[in-house]
């Protein structure tokens, strides 16, 4: 008798396929690796890419016309107040400025940075009310330009509300027409490319975590380009923020 080996095609698909899904596993092994790997050890720490910052056409306490564009290739610090938010107010202008001393003081002078705080009043804080407000104070921007700015409300609103999600509202004027602003404190940190990068919801955020991330921002921009910059974006791509 004769013995016919029978050969079954799905066995030999099988015996085929099988070496071959090593390559679809060992990739995903790596890829899984890299993400433990790089969440653990941490190599690299950056500020996430939170939004885009708003466009805007208002002006400084001189008059001059200011654009979010004056700010691209640099860091910027946006805060928020108006010249009638005395000392029961959630932002007085004293502590904005005292942050404004405090880079003075001690960013690093290869760093450029400016600080620009928007009047939440624009119906009242005309350029003149902004200067006249501001001559009480001894206010240097040797290595910090600071600009206290305003103008259309509307491009305000839109600015503010829309562009930075923060809301503010005036209360109903009194007998002699006067009225407050109602916010909450808030501060954003965008960069050279007009991203947020960060935000502090405080009078006055720690100095030390505003230095801590103006420089993380800082070193990040100097490793945009090269292999250095992959490393980068690794780590925006495993979340490894402060």
């Amino acid at each position: 008798m004769v013995t016919r080996e029978i050969h079954n095609p799905i066995e030999k698909d099988k015996k085929w396929y099988q070496p071959r899904i090593w390559w679809v596993y060992i990739p995903m092994a790596l890829f899984a690796s890299a993400i433990l790997a790089f969440n653990i050890i941490q190599p690299i720490t950056v500020l996430p890419r939170i939004d885009l910052g708003p466009g805007y056409l208002l002006h400084d306490q001189d008059g001059n016309k200011v654009t979010n564009e004056d700010y691209r290739g640099q860091l910027s610090l946006y805060s928020f107040t108006y010249t009638n938010c005395d000392e029961d107010c959630s932002q007085p202008l004293e502590d904005i400025l005292q942050i404004q001393a405090f880079m003075e003081e001690n960013v690093p002078p290869d760093v450029t940075i400016s600080h620009i705080t928007i009047s939440l009043d624009p119906e009242r804080d005309t350029p003149e009310r902004l200067k006249a407000a501001l001559s009480k104070y001894d206010i240097s921007d040797d290595n910090v330009d600071w600009k206290f700015i305003s103008g259309d409300p509307l491009i305000t609103k839109y600015a503010v509300g829309s562009g930075f999600g923060f809301y503010y509202n005036a209360s109903e004027p009194d007998k002699n027409g006067d009225y407050d602003v109602t916010f909450q404190p808030r501060y954003f940190l965008l960069d050279g490319w007009g991203i947020i990068r960060t935000h502090y919801g405080v009078s006055a955020p720690s100095t030390e975590i505003l230095l801590r991330d103006i420089n993380l921002i800082t070193e990040e921009i100097k490793n945009s380009e090269g292999v250095a910059s992959l490393g980068y974006e690794a780590a925006h791509l495993f979340l490894c923020y402060p």
